[in-house]
């Protein structure tokens, strides 16, 4: 949707209704740290120079010097939504949401979907019926409706906004969405130990951090499904997998090899089998068990085991990207912090179950 049609009654108004470039992005109440992470990597990649305007738990607003809404790379994993600010006003306690609604009654407005979405958490809710807010913009549809057959229009046109999000929080915001999260999908493949949710957040950071044109290598494809993601959404220039097993890496390399170069290595990942400097991003979900902690100290010590053989593999500024259990993490943060190889660029936890704690955890080879 480009963004002089939002202008019911001209440029004019349009200028004073929409900031350009301001967008708003909610953002999982289950997963609140890792939609933080996939937003923050998500700008950094799309404009390096972003301006953060409001940060609240559930809500993140920004602006940006370029229009993302014609982006199709974009793809929200933890993200519940992407949109463009209509209107953001802070929330008081003289605030009165329906005076802003009202300033809104010139947009065309088609559709009769609205989201209402309200972040209290323990904060003092406004006085004011939502219901009441909802009315207030399907008022507006309905003269946009009376308005386009006046034109002879036709009510569907794309030039118009189908639906409308209004955000209570710290602020109030009212935008239209262009990106949605990725439905989640239950897997029927007993070999993916991990969500494809939680592979295409992986592949998304990856994707952000390191750019395209890049030599992926996992120690541990297993089935490979990580590198089928990767060669789908992180355009490399080569995917490396490497496993013990022989025969899921002959799996692996019928199910990925017409994607993408590809390289299969049946090794020991602690003693993988290649050249000196030939990887640009390690990117895997370790072994640490599924089901229960995993306290046997070969699998609480694999992560350091590999990252200390892996160094011969990376080059200055090459990057690993690691799923590991919680455990294993407080080993490897003692490793790094002794070793002067690896820096901390981002750790995000995910509650599993009882029993497990993931970790995503972003490091920084440095030489």
């Amino acid at each position: 949707m480009s963004r002089d049609l939002l202008a019911y009654s001209g440029q004019e108004y349009y200028g004073k209704l929409v900031n350009a470039n301001k967008y708003y992005f909610i953002l999982s109440q289950d997963h609140p740290e890792m939609s933080y992470m996939e937003t923050m990597y998500m700008l950094t990649k799309l404009d390096r120079n972003y301006g953060l305007l409001h940060v609240e738990p559930g809500l993140v607003v920004v602006r940006v010097d370029r229009d993302i809404e014609a982006l199709e790379t974009i793809e929200p994993v933890y993200i519940r939504e992407i949109g463009v600010v209509l209107r953001m006003e802070p929330l008081r306690k003289d605030s009165n949401p329906y005076i802003l609604i009202r300033s809104l009654e010139n947009i065309r407005f088609c559709g009769k979907r609205v989201d209402v979405r309200i972040y209290s958490l323990g904060r003092r809710r406004p006085s004011c019926d939502y219901t009441l807010l909802k009315e207030g913009i399907r008022e507006i549809y309905e003269k946009t409706r009376e308005g386009l057959r006046g034109v002879g229009a036709i009510v569907n046109d794309q030039r118009c906004i189908n639906r409308i999000s209004i955000v209570v929080g710290n602020v109030i915001v009212v935008g239209y969405p262009i990106r949605f999260r990725m439905k989640s999908v239950r897997s029927i493949d007993s070999k993916r130990y991990m969500s494809n949710k939680d592979i295409a957040f992986m592949v998304n950071i990856c994707r952000y951090m390191c750019g395209e044109g890049k030599k992926i290598f996992d120690p541990f494809c297993g089935y490979g499904h990580i590198l089928e993601e990767a060669c789908a959404k992180a355009y490399p220039k080569t995917v490396i997998g490497g496993d013990i097993d022989p025969g899921k890496a002959v799996t692996f390399k019928k199910m990925v090899g017409h994607q993408c170069q590809l390289d299969v290595v049946v090794a020991d990942a602690t003693r993988p089998a290649l050249r000196e400097g030939c990887v640009d991003i390690i990117i895997s979900d370790l072994p640490y068990g599924r089901r229960s902690k995993v306290l046997s100290n070969e699998t609480l010590d694999l992560p350091v085991v590999f990252l200390r053989e892996a160094t011969y593999l990376l080059r200055k500024g090459s990057i690993a990207i690691l799923a590991i259990s919680l455990d294993q993490f407080k080993r490897l943060r003692s490793f790094v912090k002794k070793a002067p190889h690896y820096r901390i660029k981002f750790l995000c936890p995910q509650y599993i179950h009882g029993g497990l704690t993931r970790v995503y955890l972003g490091l920084e080879y440095i030489g």
